[in-house]
């Protein structure tokens, strides 16, 4: 459980987590995943199109923050917070030996 200490372990962890999160949630939970995408899509939709943009950044906007993105996003910060969780108990575990 040491390398959940160092931050090289944990990004590592993280994306380890994540496609398991993704891998389980498909296998066992598909409408979770639904229901996240749905929120992903909600929030693009919110924020779709900023009014203090040019043309020439609003397309590339556009471009780069889309429902997959935000859905990532949300998924690997997920992750990170199951990795933390499980850094912070095993920590304390071993902080009274």
């Amino acid at each position: 459980m040491g390398i959940l200490f160092r931050a090289s372990g944990k990004l590592l962890a993280t994306a380890i987590v994540a496609l398991g999160i993704f891998i389980l949630s498909f296998m066992f939970w598909p409408k979770g995943i639904l229901w996240l995408q749905d929120g992903a899509a909600w929030f693009v939709d919110t924020v779709r199109t900023p009014g203090f943009l040019d043309e020439k950044a609003t397309v590339l906007y556009r471009t780069f923050v889309n429902d997959s993105t935000v859905l990532g996003i949300l998924v690997t910060a997920i992750a990170r917070l199951v990795v933390e969780i499980v850094a912070f108990v095993f920590g304390r575990v071993g902080v009274g030996r």
